[in-house]
């Protein structure tokens, strides 16, 4: 809430707004029907609005969900379309992040703050975005030595799959294609009810004849490094993170105030949870 009554928040589960004069204000966004779009935070002054917006119709395994911004107030009292801050397009162990967010606000508008949660949704930690005198944006994140040990080292993200339709000739790709087709029309078939049976999924690997044993090769290679950097990300990371949406800012731009929880489980019979509060300088 600003000094003079403005509140920010959302409406409607889909709306960015803000409440002035006795009555709800849509803040402009681009995508209106996100239900992850969200005003968090407001100056004293009311001249700047953080949050984030969220994007409709995404495909979770490859998208962002949320993106940090901000809105400016205009000469009108209004606000301008959002700004989007800088934040990093890969998490800490270099897949997409989940969310990232703005949170909180100084007092002058310059440092902001929130969070990124990692692609596997698990893990969060601060994000610290500042503006400089000639308005340049620039971020960074706090993890290192809390979330995981200092000096850690992850192997390269294994990125994604190999595709087995690299690996067709026109003729088996024709095949493949014709099967995948197929396979869609009877699930959509399954799912409005029109049939008992849930059809298989086609296997590319079923349609690869020459190229079969360079295919099988490069997908064990491949499930070698996932199962690699799986076993380090996890023995690393395992049960320890900040609590989402925990985040707290001085108004002097100072002083990021949030919580790191912990989950000890060395008698896996009786495990527990301590909560301990940080105070980033």
């Amino acid at each position: 809430i600003s000094n003079d009554g403005i509140i920010v928040g959302g409406i409607n589960d889909a709306i960015c707004a803000y409440w002035k004069d006795n009555e709800w204000h849509a803040l402009p966004v681009k995508e209106e029907n996100s239900a992850l779009n969200l005003a968090n935070a407001i100056t004293p002054d009311g001249s700047r609005i953080v949050g984030r917006v969220g994007y409709s119709g995404l495909n979770f395994e490859s998208e962002q969900m949320t993106t940090p911004v901000y809105w400016d107030r205009n000469a009108e009292g209004g606000y301008d379309t959002y700004k989007i801050l800088p934040y990093p397009t890969t998490d800490f162990c270099g897949r997409k992040p989940q969310y990232i967010t703005a949170i909180a606000i100084s007092d002058d508008g310059q440092t902001i703050v929130g969070q990124v949660v990692d692609w596997s949704g698990f893990f969060i930690y601060p994000i610290i975005y500042t503006q400089n005198e000639a308005g340049e944006w620039s971020y960074r994140t706090i993890s290192e030595g809390i979330l995981y040990p200092e000096g850690a080292e992850f192997p390269a993200w294994p990125g994604e799959e190999p595709s087995g339709e690299e690996y067709m000739t026109e003729e088996e790709l024709t095949a493949y294609l014709e099967a995948v087709n197929n396979y869609m029309i009877e699930m959509n078939k399954y799912m409005n009810g029109e049939t008992d049976i849930c059809p298989d999924e086609p296997y590319p690997g079923d349609y690869i004849v020459e190229r079969k044993e360079e295919y099988k090769a490069a997908l064990y290679q491949y499930q070698q490094r996932l199962m690699y950097f799986d076993e380090i990300f996890m023995n690393t990371m395992y049960n320890t993170s900040f609590i989402f949406n925990n985040v707290y800012l001085s108004g002097n731009g100072r002083y990021y105030n949030t919580t790191i929880e912990k989950l000890d489980a060395t008698d896996p019979m009786r495990p527990f949870t301590t909560s301990t509060p940080i105070c980033i300088d």
